[in-house]
């Protein structure tokens, strides 16, 4: 909770690798009607699974008062599809954290088609707030960044699918000055997130982005390679 700032901030951590759990905890929050609605705006944490952040959305927003903000902090998911689940859609907005948090200092502010200034103004305040670097960008799926990482990981899959050592595709990476190798970054994310986030998708999919997924099914299908996470990494 930051209280020196203009947009007092409740931070609702609904991190698990377990959507029942999810659910458990968000009723306990949501009970506390006077707790939250001290509040100007809430942050949502957790996966990539529009289901649940549809019944995050709903319930939440039953206990928060109507000027109240709304960030999502997805990563690939729409806003503005996220947003039809919400009364009030211009107070929606993402607002992506990268991980590591403590040591990545970008923010992306997603605005969606309904997004209003005010929102995108308290967005940009909080953020810098607590000292992260926001940029502004405009809604799609993976946004700006997903959409960059996920060409990079890609490659660095059709590599290791082509029979390069995975040892040679990561000390290239690393030698052309990325931080962390494509392949060690997917493992981190967890190859079960990738593949959650295709399979939410609807839209038709590109041959590049059927390949990746191709792969990530096949690793953790047939090799049980799910992520580092699960200690299958």
């Amino acid at each position: 909770i930051f209280n020196n700032m203009a947009y007092p901030i409740l931070l609702i951590p609904f991190i698990s690798r377990s959507s029942e759990i999810i659910g458990k905890r968000l009723s306990l929050k949501v009970e506390n009607e006077t707790f939250l609605l001290n509040f100007n705006q809430s942050i949502h944490l957790k996966s990539n699974l529009s289901n649940l952040k549809d019944k995050v959305t709903k319930e939440t927003e039953a206990v928060l008062g109507e000027d109240k903000i709304y960030g999502s902090n997805t990563s690939t998911i729409p806003i503005s599809l996220l947003a039809k689940s919400s009364k009030r859609p211009q107070n929606f907005i993402g607002i992506h954290f990268f991980s590591p948090v403590d040591k990545m200092p970008l923010v992306e502010i997603i605005v969606g088609d309904k997004t209003s200034d005010r929102a995108i103004a308290a967005a940009i305040d909080y953020t810098v707030a607590i000292r992260k670097v926001p940029i502004v960008v405009n809604d799609s799926r993976g946004f700006f960044t997903s959409r960059c990482f996920g060409t990079y990981v890609s490659e660095g899959m059709f590599l290791l699918e082509e029979g390069v050592a995975p040892q040679i595709v990561e000390r290239i990476a690393i030698k052309k000055g990325m931080p962390v190798g494509p392949l060690a970054v997917h493992d981190e994310v967890s190859l079960t997130l990738s593949a959650h986030v295709f399979e939410s998708d609807p839209s038709e999919k590109k041959d590049s982005e059927k390949r990746t997924y191709d792969l990530v099914k096949k690793l953790i299908n047939t090799h049980n390679r799910t992520g580092k996470r699960d200690g299958a990494g």
